[in-house]
């Protein structure tokens, strides 16, 4: 079980209302839909090498491109 707690009551206000306007008041479907962004916002941040990789991005091209060869 996944519990979201919102402490903004403008922000609350909102994601209500996309609940009720966007998915027909299907909870599992904006969950779904959440989690979704998320994760696409997660590998975003992992491709551009704000979040930590293992290797340097420049490094492990640098390893891939020798590979190549």
């Amino acid at each position: 079980m996944l519990t979201l707690q919102i402490q903004d009551d403008t922000l609350e206000k909102q994601l209500t209302e996309l609940l009720q306007q966007k998915f027909d008041g299907n909870s599992e479907k904006m969950l779904q839909e959440l989690l979704r962004t998320y994760l696409a916002q997660l590998n975003r941040l992992k491709y551009s090498g704000i979040l930590k990789w293992d290797k340097d991005g420049l490094a492990f091209q640098k390893e891939i491109r020798s590979e190549w060869q």
